[in-house]
């Protein structure tokens, strides 16, 4: 004769409550592994409607690059670090009474806390470019961060300015093959320099001044940082040498696009 098995109600309801959390488990799983696809996906959306934005932009500049004379003497004057609350208006203000038009590099962490000044600057007419969140050394980063550092300052600096920066200026001037095939992934230029102000150093207007105009040639990108007072002291008289001296003033992507003398020196680009 069968006998029936008769459990006792607490072991019931351990099965019941085991049963309960498999299911609930697997369900939860299921939706976890569905929202990271679909973060994914609408990431990798994002990415490629920047890249042609990016790509659009780049063939709208292409046409003022081509009004240019080729046989004229072309520089671009670049401010890193910025934008500064005191010193970038005094930048701006002697740009603007020389009519000079100049590439920012900014830090997107000053871009979020002056973002006025860095409205001020794209309304003004130049150009913006990526000098990352807080001036980390690139190399030192895994990759994954670097793409962090990258994409994730230059919407920051977009958001604070306006304009979104299509070139990126490696801290220090530090880069290697990873940040290289990073920055190609992104689709931004990596810009350096041809000649250095030494503002950084000296603090010195005469100083700074001296040191450009004995290293300036055609085609060279010359660096500056529109955080040392220094800096906007010694740009008056800068300037009025150098447009004696016949030299014209464009951005960054402008003279890229040009044929740059031997004389220039070192500065780099990764096309896209």
């Amino acid at each position: 004769m069968n006998r029936r098995i008769r459990w006792p109600g607490w072991v019931l309801i351990i099965l019941i409550a085991v049963t309960l959390f498999f299911i609930s488990g697997v369900s939860v799983g299921s939706s976890s592994q569905t929202a990271l696809i679909v973060k994914k996906e609408a990431d990798h959306e994002l990415k490629e409607t920047l890249l042609h934005d990016k790509q659009y932009l780049a063939q709208k500049d292409s046409k003022v690059v081509n009004s240019l004379d080729r046989n004229e003497k072309y520089i671009a004057l670049t401010f890193d670090d910025g934008p500064n609350s005191n010193v970038t208006p005094q930048v701006l203000k002697a740009l603007a009474e020389y009519n000079v038009k100049a590439t920012f590099f900014m830090l997107a962490s000053q871009a979020r806390a002056n973002p006025s000044m860095a409205k001020e600057v794209a309304m003004a007419g130049h150009e913006i470019g990526n000098h990352t969140n807080l001036h980390q050394n690139l190399v030192k980063l895994d990759t994954y961060d670097i793409e962090e550092e990258i994409s994730e300052s230059a919407r920051n600096i977009e958001e604070a300015s306006g304009q979104y920066p299509m070139m990126t200026r490696p801290p220090y001037g530090i880069f290697d093959k990873r940040v290289e095939e990073t920055a190609t992934a992104l689709g931004t230029s990596l810009i350096l320099w041809s000649v250095d102000s030494m503002d950084w150093k000296t603090r010195n207007a005469k100083m700074i001044k001296e040191e450009i105009l004995n290293s300036i040639t055609p085609g060279a990108i010359v660096l500056m940082h529109d955080i040392h007072q220094a800096t906007a002291d010694a740009l008056p008289e800068l300037l009025t040498v150098l447009i004696k001296d016949g030299y014209q003033f464009v951005t960054v992507s402008e003279i890229l696009s040009l044929p740059v003398d031997l004389g220039a020196g070192p500065y780099y680009k990764v096309k896209y």
